[in-house]
This record gives structure tokens, sequence and C-alpha cells, in this order.
């Protein structure tokens, strides 16, 4: 995966490739749309999880908190790619994401969000198990994986 960062901009999807996901989405959503509950941001899917805005990777890209009994759980989707370039330079941006700018600045806030309140966090895109805690350390942030065990 290339990452690229604000100081020396890399590749970006190309206007032909987001056009292509507006399209796709055209054509698979309505199929579905009579089976789905449409949430806002902030909005409840069901009791104890949370749909979280998270714009830049996709469009309308979202976040998923979970709460039950007092514990949270985190579930970053694609906001971050890598648990160390990620966290440790959350400016650095994929060539998946749709607007890294503003993905950049989701990135940071989410990041920041997931050291200040400690839930439980899950990175999609990270290696198994996937599942840690993100700490603030200076400027950026630190991955602490969970350890499994079985």
């Amino acid at each position: 995966m290339k990452l690229h960062s604000r100081q020396s901009p890399g590749v970006k999807l190309t206007d032909g490739f987001k056009k292509g996901i507006i399209a796709a989405a055209k054509d698979g959503l309505p199929p579905v749309a009579a089976r789905s509950r449409f949430v806002k941001p902030g909005g409840e899917i069901t009791k104890g999880v949370n749909y979280v805005e998270a714009p830049g990777h996709s469009p309308a890209h979202g976040a998923i908190l979970f709460n039950s009994a007092g514990d949270q759980f985190l579930y970053l989707a694609g906001v971050t790619h890598n648990p160390v370039t990620s966290l440790q330079h959350p400016e650095w941006y994929p060539v998946f994401d749709y607007d890294p700018d503003l993905a950049t600045k989701t990135r940071k806030s989410l990041l920041d969000r997931a050291a200040t309140d400690r839930p439980r966090a899950m990175g999609y895109h990270f290696p198994f198990p996937a599942v840690g805690h993100v700490v603030k350390q200076q400027r950026a942030f630190h991955w602490e994986p969970i350890q499994w065990t079985w």
C-alpha cells in the first residue's frame, strides 16, 4: 500500500474512479433501500450501537461505537490502514482515501477521541487480532494491541 503525506502529495483517486464508486452505489443501493434503515451521524443503529461520522475515506464513511454495561468498543473501519503509520503519521494517507484532506482531519479527530476515551478499538485493516487501544504519544498516537487468548 502506498502512503503519502501532506508534505509530498501522492497519488489520489482519479475523478473517473470516484464517478465509478458513485455509479456503483446508485446501482447497488436502491435494491436494498427498502430493507435498510438510514441513521444520521451520532444516531443509534440499534440499542448500544451508534454510527460515528467518519468522512473522507469514502462518501458517507462511518465508524461504529458499541456501548454495553459501561464498556465501549470503537470499530474504526477504513479510518486507519496500518497500526504504525496511520497512528504515528495520521497526516499520511493511502490512495484509497476519497478526500485525503477530510480523511486526515477525521483520522486525527477519531484517534484523539479513542486516546482520550480509551475504548477498546478495532482497526479493520490491522493484523489479527486487530483489537487494542489508541494511546496519545507526543503529537501523534501509538497502537497497543490487546493480547489474544484462546
